[in-house]
């Protein structure tokens, strides 16, 4: 019987071809009372409350008046169907029809128009980074944005809490009732954005 030969060994020692360099976005942060600016070379772009812009009457239930009930998920779905389409429609309340279609129809089918509804908000000109990331508000008081279409219309563009201008809109995770601050990143001095 003979030995097989051993293969030759890799030299391990080479030096690597790609070098990693790590640098702050922005190192000379002021002190704005805030733990997420400050120092992390962030900039708070809005404040975004989706259960803050629905009426407290979503908590009843549906009565014989026409309001809607929330219990769940899909009540969710609903109750911001209702009050975005009476948003775009410039009315401070949804009409008795917007409220039967939202009632009657698949939680499913309603996703689907709350979706071509954020598709159709331009994020892009209105001032939003092309990436951003979604803190909770760790109870600092703000202002938050105004709007029920282009709250659902930016939280649905939310992959966890990475914020993506430019992704396709995911209604389900708009509907979240947990407030959030969007951050966009800051170029430091003299670096491009």
């Amino acid at each position: 019987m003979s030995a097989e030969r051993q293969s030759l060994a890799r030299n391990m020692s080479a030096p690597p071809r790609t070098t990693l360099t790590f640098s702050p976005l922005a190192p000379q942060t002021g002190a704005s009372g805030d733990a997420v600016a400050d120092g992390a070379g962030l900039s708070l772009v809005c404040r975004l409350d989706f259960g803050s812009l629905l009426p407290k009457c979503y908590e009843r239930t549906i009565g014989r008046d026409g309001s809607l009930e929330v219990r769940g998920p899909d009540d969710y779905v609903r109750v911001a169907y209702a009050y975005a389409r009476a948003e775009q429609d410039e009315r401070k309340r949804p009409t008795r029809a917007t409220y039967s279609h939202a009632r009657v129809a698949t939680v499913e089918a309603l996703a689907d128009e709350l979706r071509d509804l954020a598709a159709g908000v331009a994020l892009s000109g209105a001032g939003l980074p092309p990436f951003g990331l979604l803190v909770p508000t760790h109870g600092i008081k703000r202002a938050a944005e105004a709007s029920l279409c282009r709250t659902i219309a930016i939280l649905a563009r939310r992959r966890g809490t990475v914020f993506l201008r430019d992704a396709d809109p995911i209604v389900w995770s708009a509907l979240d009732w947990r407030a959030f601050d969007l951050w966009a990143p800051v170029a430091a001095p003299g670096r491009p954005a």
